[in-house]
């Protein structure tokens, strides 16, 4: 039997994907609060995707983005440390 790993929650042990979204209304700018999303998250789950990069600038613009949810263990710490509340976990 194959298992498709991006579906394994290696927590909990069980096949699960959890369904996280950014409002990215409320989150125009991750820089603005020093990506506290990234930096609270203990599985390293979130990835800051650069917007605007390219190979003759460096990026200015980016996007916080729920990379690894497979390794999300709901333990809602992103969500306490968000000060825009733009993060929601289902």
């Amino acid at each position: 039997m194959e298992i498709d790993v991006e579906k394994i929650d290696l927590n909990l042990g069980k096949i699960v994907r959890a369904e996280i979204e950014i409002d990215y209304e409320k989150c125009k700018d991750p820089m603005d609060c020093g990506l506290k999303c990234l930096r609270a998250c203990p599985l390293a789950m979130f990835a800051c995707m650069p917007l605007d990069a390219t190979l003759e600038h460096p990026p200015t613009k980016f996007k916080v983005v729920p990379m690894f949810r497979f390794l999300c263990n709901y333990c809602m710490l992103c969500i306490e440390e968000c000060p825009k509340k733009a993060i929601s976990i289902k």
